[in-house]
């Protein structure tokens, strides 16, 4: 259902439902749960995608990343939602997914906690509400299925 999304976004073709096509945009995937080459890029070929279009962002950023300090008060690591803004605005990012969110919010938050991802969503909801972007977050939730015994 993403590749398609994206597929239809990146070509400028009708989302479900609409009876006008829309203008492509540029999409950009962040921390892709699925190899990159084995499966994404597969599932948006099949989907008919413009690659030209789609960016990604690189495995190691976390979010919100907000920048890190050391004992003395000196800043040891960038702020990564500026870097973020700075890449979006430069490629024209019409589109965000941001594939399984719970594993690529800042170590000290827990995914699993709604207050928790809220916090760490709600600069990039702020951005995107006030420069027109869309962003797409994916939550993995656990496969494993519990079964019991029947008695």
């Amino acid at each position: 259902m993403t590749a398609e999304l994206i597929a239809r976004r990146t070509r400028g073709l009708r989302m479900f439902g609409d009876r006008v096509d829309r203008p492509a945009i540029n999409v950009l995937i962040i921390g892709a749960e699925d190899s990159l080459e084995t499966m994404t890029k597969p599932r948006l070929r099949i989907a008919g995608e413009d690659m030209k279009r789609i960016f990604v962002l690189p495995e190691y950023m976390t979010f919100p990343g907000k920048p890190k300090y050391d004992r003395d008060g000196k800043q040891i690591s960038p702020d990564l939602m500026k870097v973020f803004i700075e890449f979006i605005e430069r490629y024209d990012i019409g589109l965000i997914v941001y594939d399984n969110i719970v594993g690529k919010l800042d170590p000290g938050l827990n995914g699993n906690k709604e207050e928790d991802v809220r916090a760490a969503l709600n600069p990039l909801k702020a951005y995107c509400q006030s420069s027109g972007r869309t962003a797409l977050f994916i939550k993995h939730f656990n496969k494993a299925i519990q079964t019991t015994q029947a008695t």
